[in-house]
């Protein structure tokens, strides 16, 4: 009976080492897959952000354009804010003229007639 005793417990033993070394694996396995998918959200993420910063470079330099496309519409109107009154002042110089003119000939109308 002494030596059935042993090879009883080396039995259970053994299959509790097989049984561990089969958990060990699984579990390995598990974070091998987790790694695996972990590694792979990572690059995703990755890939996420790196297309973000493009976007993002992308608007900058379309606000940048914009801007510079609002300060050249702004020069464009000053110019012509400019333009108009000088045209507003030479046609209030020209009806001057033309007042002068008219009173000076009905002036120079009246010394005829005298």
């Amino acid at each position: 009976m002494s030596s059935s005793g042993p090879s009883k417990q080396e039995a259970i033993s053994e299959q509790r080492e097989s049984e561990v070394a089969e958990a060990a694996s699984s579990a390995a396995l598990v974070v091998m897959d987790g790694n695996k998918d972990g590694n792979q959200q990572q690059e995703e993420m990755r890939s996420t952000i790196m297309t973000l910063r493009e976007q993002l470079r992308i608007v900058t330099e379309a606000q940048a354009a914009s801007q510079q496309t609002i300060g050249e519409y702004k020069d464009m109107l000053a110019e012509m804010a400019k333009q108009k009154e000088l045209q507003q002042n030479e046609i209030a110089t020209i009806r001057e003229m033309v007042q002068n003119l008219q009173s000076g000939s009905s002036t120079a109308g009246s010394f005829q007639k005298i």
